[in-house]
């Protein structure tokens, strides 16, 4: 299933919940999908999807069962999504590894889903290019690949500021700090697991490790490759996109 916006609430207990007795956090993210219109899908935690429509595919973009019980979703900038190569997924194998092998190759920017009965994970591309956001709840996280959205549906994250990220936003600094200090940008490498009676983690093991250099590539090559490269993603984005990317 491709995606282009999604919001997950995470327990931070992991344990099952009866429908009947939804926190007010879960009946809040449930609200929102209805009134916006998201894709649902729920077990003990919520998640909220706006799907990508593919060109050239009838029937709706649904999800996409990794095995029985289990989905699959791709984050994908608009440009990517819009493009030819985003059709490549339909003959994809159905597992974690493959669509990351496909996505490294093809689109670069992208967060990768996937959703279990009894647990979620979530992974990013190796430098956290395409970023998500995470709030801070008592009860648990809200995950979101949208600020507005997170602060739609809870504005008490909005407070207190974070004045190092304000300072970092107006110098044009990058990092994990937004403006508001319950929200952090996702660190390259992330993954985020929620499991049942297991509650939530967060681990850094995608993080690239140390590339082996080229002694022989000298530097006015290496920046035509790197300007070469560029040049292939980014006409990749833009292909058969309306929105600017």
């Amino acid at each position: 299933m491709l995606v282009r916006s999604f919001l997950a609430y995470l327990p931070r207990d992991g344990g099952r919940v009866p429908q009947s007795e939804r926190t007010f956090e879960a009946r809040r993210v449930l609200k929102w999908a209805d009134q916006t219109g998201r894709t649902v899908l729920e077990s003990s935690f919520i998640l909220a999807s706006e799907p990508h429509a593919v060109p050239g595919k009838e029937g709706g973009n649904g999800p996409r069962p990794a095995k029985s019980g289990d989905v699959l979703l791709l984050h994908l900038p608009p440009g990517a999504a819009a493009s030819g190569v985003a059709r490549e997924t339909e003959s994809l194998p159905a597992s974690l590894d493959a669509w990351h092998a496909w996505a490294e190759k093809r689109v670069d920017l992208y967060n990768l889903m996937w959703v279990g009965f009894r647990g979620l994970m979530l992974q990013s591309d190796l430098l956290g290019l395409l970023p998500y956001w995470i709030g801070e709840l008592e009860s648990g996280l809200v995950v979101s690949s949208s600020i507005p959205d997170l602060l739609t549906v809870f504005p008490e994250l909005a407070r207190p500021a974070d004045p190092m990220g304000i300072t970092n936003f107006l110098l044009g600094g990058r990092g994990n700090r937004t403006v508001h200090a319950r929200i952090k940008a996702a660190a390259a490498g992330t993954t985020i697991r929620w499991i049942e009676g297991g509650g939530v983690s967060q681990t850094r093991d995608r993080r690239l490790g140390p590339v082996p250099l080229d002694g022989d590539l000298g530097t006015e090559e290496a920046v035509d490759r790197a300007i070469e490269l560029m040049g292939d993603r980014i006409e990749t984005f833009v292909e058969g996109a309306d929105d600017p990317v």
